[in-house]
């Protein structure tokens, strides 16, 4: 069903079909006579709180992986247009401008 889809977009559509399914469920239990059970309340409460934790732990993990391919990019293109022999004030801007960060003076 995921076909050619990358990891990370498996892991959020897989995220948001548990989110779907929690919300139906609180919903469900929501409408029962009686209303929640405490101990349904902690259970589907524990799972919410499970499925935050990863979605913020990919989060960081994306953007980390996003900083390191940026940095590679910008180091790469330091040495080309360094070996093209442009000027270091190039140089600092071409790195600026991929990093998207001001950087001191070098």
């Amino acid at each position: 069903q995921f076909g050619e889809m990358p990891q990370t977009d498996i892991g959020k559509a897989l995220m948001e079909m548990v989110k779907q399914i929690a919300f139906e469920t609180s919903l469900k239990l929501g409408e029962q006579e009686g209303g929640i059970e405490p101990k349904q309340l902690a259970l589907l409460s524990s799972a919410i709180q499970r499925l935050e934790q990863a979605e913020s732990l990919s989060y960081k993990r994306e953007l980390a992986i996003r900083k390191e391919v940026a940095q590679q990019a910008a180091d790469t293109a330091e040495k080309i247009v360094t070996e093209a022999g442009l000027s270091a004030n190039t140089v600092k801007k071409l790195k600026e401008q991929i990093l998207g960060v001001t950087l001191g003076n070098q």
